[in-house]
């Protein structure tokens, strides 16, 4: 499943509602497909490249901790 947020968060910060809004929608998608929090990863943790952007790439770990 690939999740994306809008904006260049290499060039800009999220704002408090993507950030909280893509923790609520990745609690959804566990729930429903039974994904396991260390199943959850960004596309620069996959491949090299930028995306998320390292503003959104620094709110991952926290969001993480919180997932079930």
């Amino acid at each position: 499943i690939g999740i994306m947020v809008l904006g260049n968060f290499e060039l800009q910060r999220p704002s408090q509602a993507q950030v909280v809004t893509l923790e609520k929608f990745l609690k959804q998608l566990q729930a429903q497909h039974k994904i396991k929090r260390g199943s959850v990863y960004t596309h620069k943790e996959l491949t090299a490249n930028l995306c998320p952007g390292k503003s959104l790439q620094s709110h991952m770990g926290k969001i993480r901790s919180r997932l079930a």
